[in-house]
């Protein structure tokens, strides 16, 4: 039987109504404050496998399924879901967050999962600058010398009362809260956005296969500014390139932006440039990149994605609902 120490370092996140009172709404906004401050993200150097572990009828944990990630690919580590097994060397609560394997990133294999990765693979890995620091330092540590005590007590002191509003008080110091979502398109309001290809599953049209496409594309000539959505931290600046060759592919240029206050992340793809950089803060509305036509597409536009927290992980939802307003609906 697999020997597990669980460390418990949070309880349930909370989980906003359809209509939240101002307490209500100030909770849920603490939590996804205190989330953030929980995460580590790391870089793969090479190929890895992901494990998914299960209780069978007798209670022994066996593997019910892998999932092989590329190298480059970043992950995730929470610290409210953070377990480690002592016999087989594992480290779990694992997300993937990206992929650069255009069919894997458009699967749904990798939605909604929990995983689990060995320590000598974990340790081959390269934290990026959008952990946070007192956490990185502690997972650091934990990597060096395999001793978990000090993640437990930032988790501890992470989701304790007194805790959680020292955490808050510090986000919003560095983070402001922001309203209502605005336009990826610099000064682009009201019935500005067209989208020339829909969320959903749809048969691509370059590669001429049917997978889901997790965005919206909007139409945007090459240059155009694209901004960050909400106040945020830039998690990374990407190039999908072919191992081979050399060229780009897939998404070609893009960013990963992080919104925890608001329970998103952003993903603004086939851009032609950069205009900020890994580990950065962003405010709403601050430039982060020009758009373009990178990577595989028919034209210059931009791609983009919202994927919304979901228990302890991100899915990806319809940018449309979030940006109704601002779309034409003339077409």
């Amino acid at each position: 039987m697999y020997k597990k120490i669980i460390i418990n370092l949070a309880m349930a996140m909370i989980t906003p109504l359809a209509i939240a009172s101002p307490m209500e709404e100030a909770d849920e906004a603490l939590a996804y404050a205190t989330a953030a401050d929980s995460n580590f993200y790391f870089e793969t150097a090479r190929d890895v496998k992901l494990t998914v572990f299960h209780p069978d009828v007798t209670g022994k944990m066996s593997v019910t399924s892998q999932i092989s990630v590329p190298q480059n690919s970043i992950l995730a580590v929470k610290l409210s879901s953070f377990t480690y097994s002592v016999n087989e060397n594992w480290v779990c609560g694992i997300r993937i967050v990206d992929v650069m394997d255009e069919d894997l990133r458009e699967s749904d294999a990798a939605d909604e999962q929990d995983f689990c990765i060995r320590t000598d693979a974990i340790k081959n890995t390269k934290l990026l600058e959008s952990s946070n620091g007192k956490n990185k330092e502690a997972f650091l540590n934990y990597l060096k010398t395999g001793q978990v005590k000090e993640l437990h007590d930032l988790g501890f002191q992470a989701y304790n009362p007194h805790g959680a509003l020292q955490n808050y008080q510090t986000f919003k110091a560095n983070i402001s809260s922001g309203g209502g979502i605005i336009s990826p398109l610099k000064n682009c309001g009201v019935g500005c956005l067209t989208v020339t290809s829909e969320y959903g599953m749809r048969k691509h049209p370059v590669l001429k296969t049917k997978r889901l496409h997790k965005g919206i594309d909007l139409r945007a000539k090459t240059g155009t500014q694209v901004v960050s959505v909400y106040d945020g931290k830039v998690l990374a600046t990407r190039t999908e390139k072919n191992q081979k060759t050399g060229k780009m592919k897939g998404y070609g240029h893009y960013v990963i932006v992080i919104h925890p206050h608001k329970g998103v992340e952003t993903l603004y793809a086939h851009l032609s440039g950069f205009k900020t950089s890994a580990g950065r803060p962003v405010t709403q509305g601050q430039t982060i990149a020009l758009s373009g036509n990178t990577g595989i597409g028919t034209a210059p536009h931009l791609h983009f994605e919202i994927h919304k927290r979901k228990n302890n992980t991100y899915v990806p939802v319809n940018p449309r609902t979030y940006v109704t307003q601002m779309l034409n609906v003339s077409l």
